[in-house]
């Protein structure tokens, strides 16, 4: 538990690389996609913004999280890690998949959404609870 906000650090970053990454193709190899459907640019910007938004989020759980120690509450702190850790992934696979899909249908970006969702919601719970007993 004492590594969480590494972890976290360290996923953030490779996640900003990836997303670094994701606006050099669409820059590069798509001609900043010019030309293209717009139901295209959509699906392929939403999914690099949304790499974006679990990068950061990830970023700064690096930064501010203290990890609980005791009591249960430290593994409902590491489930909403776990799964803000997981949405990266999700989200950079579904940019490299499912952004030529023309029918708004993204299974897979649709689930690292939700769990950043999750995640995040579980980790405020997590310390407004933790405070509520300090007092």
């Amino acid at each position: 538990m004492k590594r969480l906000p590494t972890v976290h650090m360290v996923v953030g970053l490779i996640a900003l690389v990836a997303f670094l990454c994701t606006g050099l193709y669409m820059h590069f190899s798509l001609v900043h996609l010019r030309g293209m459907p717009d139901v295209l640019r959509l699906m392929y910007r939403s999914a690099h913004i949304y790499l974006l938004l679990v990068s950061l989020l990830n970023l700064m759980l690096g930064c501010y999280l203290t990890p609980i120690e005791r009591g249960g509450a430290r593994y409902f702190q590491l489930l909403g890690s776990v799964a803000i850790l997981l949405a990266p992934a999700f989200v950079g696979v579904s940019f490299g998949t499912e952004s030529t899909f023309e029918d708004l249908v993204r299974p897979i970006i649709a689930l690292g959404i939700y769990l950043a969702f999750g995640g995040a919601l579980v980790h405020v719970i997590v310390a407004a609870t933790a405070r509520r007993f300090r007092g």
